[in-house]
């Protein structure tokens, strides 16, 4: 069974859960005993969607409607705490927003009626007491 703790996102970019959570189920990156968490706060900020598989990998999705770059910023920034970082988009992004991505390790998942990598995301190397902090805010929440 997927742990979800449901506080859907409010906004347009409700409408790319469903493809999104249908991708990762498929893709396996949710599976039995991952904890699924939506508007995450973390150091004054609200991530999206957040997954803690049960191996401790904990995955970031910001997810935005018409605005690429802003996603790309805010997934950059997660690249700090989280292992993997993505920016869901409902458009194809230009090449430039694919460069800055792959420099600083975001993937990039286009979420439209059916979601689809663009850009792999790279594991990031996380400070361990950042990394123990986010894992236990998760299983916080997950509890709340």
């Amino acid at each position: 069974m997927i742990e979800t703790v449901a506080r859907v996102p409010v906004s347009g970019e409700r409408r790319m859960v469903n493809p999104l959570m249908r991708f990762l189920e498929r893709s396996r990156k949710i599976r039995e005993g991952t904890v699924v968490v939506s508007e995450l706060p973390w150091h004054g900020r609200r991530i999206d969607l957040v997954t803690l598989s049960p191996r401790r990998v904990a995955s970031s999705f910001e997810l935005k409607l018409g605005s690429v770059g802003r996603a790309l910023e805010q997934a950059i920034y997660n690249t700090l705490s989280f292992d993997h970082s993505w920016a869901v988009i409902d458009r194809s992004p230009s090449a430039e927003m694919l460069r800055l991505a792959a420099v600083y390790g975001v993937g990039i998942i286009v979420a439209d009626r059916r979601a689809r990598v663009i850009l792999p995301a790279r594991q990031t190397d996380l400070d361990r007491d950042v990394r123990e902090q986010l894992v236990a805010k998760i299983r916080r929440t997950e509890l709340a």
